[in-house]
């Protein structure tokens, strides 16, 4: 082979990997294809509303208990942060569980905390497989939630 087509080759190779760069990830998780594109939130559900810190925390345990299955009178909260609640239960077994949560609009966001082992810190934000948005209507709030093969789960909380 001549200097000339390998070098060819190898720049065909760098300027084809650097095309793909990040053309594959986003924040909520795996590639960013047709498929999934319904569980990217729209510009309506980005938008922020003013909600009381009583709201936010209410907002954030109808969210956990629709994805965990815990009943929003077990769990306890802790808002030190004014956009984040950290919220923790014990499950029927006693295993205890803790979880942050932050709402981006109307997109109810959660991760695991020491979800590798105690110690290890928080793990990566839902939104990898489905997506949750709430919807608050006077005392109830409702977590509607959308799942990778479209199906959608509504499950509503009186506060």
């Amino acid at each position: 082979m001549t200097q000339r087509f390998l070098y060819k080759v190898i720049t065909i190779a760098i300027v084809s990997s650097l095309m793909a760069c990040g053309q594959n990830s986003n924040d909520y998780g795996g590639s960013s294809g047709a498929e999934e594109d319904f569980l990217m939130p729209t510009e309506a559900e980005l938008q922020a509303e003013e909600l009381s810190p009583n709201q936010l925390t209410n907002i954030c345990k109808a969210g956990m208990s629709a994805a965990t299955g815990a009943g929003i009178n077990s769990m306890r909260t802790d808002t030190d942060q004014a956009d984040m609640v950290r919220i923790s239960y014990v499950r029927d077994d006693g295993r205890p569980f803790a979880y942050d949560c932050r709402l981006e609009g109307h997109v109810v966001r959660t991760r695991m905390i020491d979800e590798a082992g105690p110690g290890t810190g928080p793990g990566n934000w839902s939104g990898n497989g489905s997506k949750a948005t709430y919807r608050l209507e006077n005392a109830d709030v409702t977590i509607d939630t959308v799942f990778i093969d479209g199906s959608v789960d509504s499950e509503t909380f009186r506060f």
